[in-house]
């Protein structure tokens, strides 16, 4: 894949950062790293593990990445930017995870929002349910094939204690 291609790429759905050294949010962490290791990879027929691998992720050594593998053959990438509330998750058969915990649920349903419902990528809401438990969204595009985007968040009794995780994979 030619270095052009993922830039533009990037350059179309990344939504940029303009102060320098500005503390990004927990939403907009998990809107680059969706779009940068999940997105991006899928798109262009890569695999997300090698694209966390070459961005130099720190990958979580075997006895910790079982707690999120649950036996499932892969890996777990922290996320520098916001050290234990966001992880990557890929899983050997290309299927790609963010996992987050401690976020607001406002912010990170307008950077969601504003990724998946752009015209760019021409992302079509299927199905959105909410419940006392929290809200779930699935998306799907034929944009360089078909991806569907799974994204659930869920509440939890502490203070920006809702939890979320946004799932991206290739289906038939």
């Amino acid at each position: 894949m030619s270095f052009w291609r993922i830039a533009f790429f990037l350059c179309i759905v990344s939504t940029p950062v303009f102060a320098q050294g500005a503390k990004q949010s927990m939403g907009q962490i998990a809107s680059n790293t969706v779009t940068n290791n999940c997105l991006a990879p899928i798109f262009f027929g890569n695999h997300p593990t090698k694209t966390a691998q070459a961005e130099k992720l720190e990958e979580f050594p075997p006895e910790r990445a079982d707690v999120f593998l649950r036996g499932q053959p892969g890996h777990v990438f922290a996320i520098p930017d916001a050290p234990g509330n966001i992880i990557l998750k890929t899983l050997d058969n290309g299927v790609c995870q963010v996992l987050l915990r401690e976020i607001d649920p406002k912010d990170f349903w307008s950077h969601m929002d504003a990724l998946f419902l752009s015209e760019r990528l021409k992302w079509t809401l299927h199905d959105e349910t909410a419940d006392q438990d929290g809200i779930k969204k699935s998306y799907i595009t034929e944009f360089r094939g078909n991806i569907v985007a799974l994204i659930s968040a869920s509440h939890q009794p502490k203070v920006n204690g809702t939890q979320a995780v946004i799932t991206v994979s290739r289906y038939q």
